[in-house]
């Protein structure tokens, strides 16, 4: 995924526009970009099939300050690996709290 970060009060607008630099207002260390979100969206679940990093349950993130970072939050896993819809079709408004934010804060540790 990349710029996944929507503003789910303003439109779904991506967080990041294109004529905005990410280290902007709400720029510095936010997920910019990062692996495929695999899930269980009718392929079977967590496998190596739909997840990037199999076994590992975690994902590389790219930071808008340039920093790549292993990222495991098993908030997002756990959202991830027990979806019933595919992770392809999810509204900002579920996947920015339950996978980014989450990812985001795992990287803090």
């Amino acid at each position: 995924m990349f710029n996944p970060h929507a503003d789910i009060n303003n439109k779904n607008l991506r967080l990041f526009q294109k004529a905005v630099s990410g280290l902007g207002v709400k720029g510095g260390h936010r997920l910019f970009a990062m692996d495929f979100i695999g899930g269980s969206g009718g392929s079977g679940g967590f496998n190596a099939g739909n997840f990037a990093h199999w076994p590992a349950k975690g994902w590389d993130v790219l930071f808008t300050d340039g920093a790549v970072r292993f990222c495991k939050s098993p908030v997002a896993y756990n959202y991830v690996a027990n979806l019933t819809a595919s992770p392809d079709n999810l509204a900002p408004s579920l996947y920015e709290p339950n996978i980014l934010l989450p990812l985001e804060a795992a990287d803090i540790r």
